[in-house]
């Protein structure tokens, strides 16, 4: 009884608890309101939006460069307060302006490329709306309510935000709506966000923290997080190219239907895709407690994820042909059985990222690169041998292969750098040196 009344009362419980309320929410209304726009696109268009947000998010890769760990970190590490208030105004800034530049920069290179290609179907409300929202996506404060262990706060935000969206979407989207139009929906959704988050994390609104000056003092973190940034990279090829690659060897209508198959999975990978991040400040301070604590700890987890996650892939492969025809139609049927492999790898991701990020809060940042560099060539070659001939069904199927190479390379490698650990804290040269007798 007192163990459960220490678990029931652990701050972390407590957070997961209103975690759980938030996500119930937000997870409703994002499903509901991907239904009904996906419905409204149609293939096609939904092709397009979905090829828009894909470039959108490797852009987004040189914008924050995959450094939230380290920054998170370095929070954590932190012996004063003003260390901290430095560190989210450096951030801020970096972002804000790496973000400014490249979404302008992006508006002339569409511009050649739709000249040069002539796609079918209209693609440029998707553009103008593809700035403002890489804008305000890179200057979320995320990173900074993690550092903290406030996770709470980020998902209250996300929900209300959510519903938000999902609202616009049944208010004006009607069958036909033009490509682009959901990522208006999902700028509006992420200016809500940003005012939400800011006032509940510093306080205040106005005036942001950013700086130029503070430009000059990324160069030093992002030398010191090369490897994140180089990391980021590589994941993006083994998880998000195959989307564009699909686009290039295949239709946007195929695209579209992969799309809406995404679309879906994203929204409970916004909420697994967390799991591995809220823990990251626990898997610090447990790597500080010993390394044996540490490899205890997520081994507990992956043994209570494996057991919940088992039976809920195998109901979503069951299921999941009814609920594609029933709710998004007859032309999104086929995309029934790449959601169910999709939503089995976003599950392996969760378990992935037990073991990476173990090996990030133990700084080791480069053997995690190690992993994903032939994962990502493993990826990349399989892609161009089957998707021009099997399309969607080769994509969502290698993109699981990778995430269980991804799985058995962090495991092998975080079992033997514990190894590595414990047979240097045994050699003889860091044992005590005895005290002789006295003659």
């Amino acid at each position: 009884m007192s163990l459960l009344k220490t678990v029931a009362g652990h701050r972390l419980t407590k957070q997961a608890g209103k975690i759980i309320f938030y996500v119930g929410l937000s997870r409703l209304a994002a499903v509901a309101g991907t239904i009904w726009a996906v419905r409204c696109l149609g293939p096609q268009n939904n092709g397009i939006s979905t090829s828009l947000g894909y470039v959108l998010a490797w852009v987004s890769l040189f914008v924050g460069c995959s450094l939230d760990n380290l920054l998170i970190r370095r929070y954590k590490h932190a012996a004063t307060e003003e260390e901290r208030r430095r560190l989210v105004e450096l951030a801020l800034s970096q972002r804000f302006f790496f973000s400014l530049i490249l979404g302008v920069a992006g508006i002339p290179v569409a511009w050649l490329l739709l000249r040069i290609f002539r796609p079918a179907g209209e693609w440029w409300l998707g553009i103008w709306a593809a700035v403002p929202l890489l804008v305000l996506t890179s200057i979320q404060p995320n990173w900074v309510n993690i550092a903290q262990e406030d996770l709470p706060v980020n998902y209250k935000a996300s929900t209300i935000a959510g519903v938000f969206a999902a609202l616009a979407y049944f208010l004006f989207f009607r069958p036909g709506q033009p490509a682009g139009s959901d990522l208006v929906v999902v700028a509006a959704q992420m200016v809500l966000q940003f005012v939400i988050l800011w006032r509940a994390t510093f306080k205040r609104l106005w005036p942001l923290p950013i700086r130029w000056r503070a430009m000059r003092e990324f160069w030093p973190v992002l030398s010191e997080g090369r490897w994140m940034f180089i990391t980021g990279m590589v994941i993006y090829v083994y998880i998000s190219l195959d989307v564009i690659m699909l686009g290039w060897f295949s239709s946007e209508q195929e695209v579209g239907k992969y799309g809406a198959a995404v679309r879906l999975v994203n929204s409970a990978q916004q909420v697994l895709g967390m799991v591995p991040l809220l823990l990251f400040p626990r898997f610090v301070e447990w790597r500080k407690q010993g390394v044996e604590i540490l490899w205890r700890k997520q081994m507990r987890l992956c043994a209570i994820f494996l057991a919940l996650a088992v039976p809920l892939c195998g109901l979503v492969f069951v299921l999941s042909p009814l609920i594609f025809r029933l709710l998004c139609g007859a032309a999104f049927a086929e995309s029934a059985y790449p959601f169910a492999v999709l939503f089995a790898s976003k599950m392996m991701v969760v378990l992935n990222g037990f073991f990476a990020q173990g090996l990030w809060a133990q700084s080791e940042d480069r053997k995690v690169f190690w992993v994903l560099v032939p994962t990502a060539v493993v990826s990349l070659v399989c892609n161009l041998l089957l998707l021009p001939r099997y399309g969607m069904y080769a994509a969502c199927w290698i993109n699981l292969l990778s995430e269980f190479l991804v799985l058995i390379g962090c495991f092998i490698l975080a079992r033997r750098h514990l190894k590595q650990v414990l047979a240097k804290a045994a050699s003889p040269e860091t044992l005590p040196t005895p005290i002789q007798p006295e003659a």
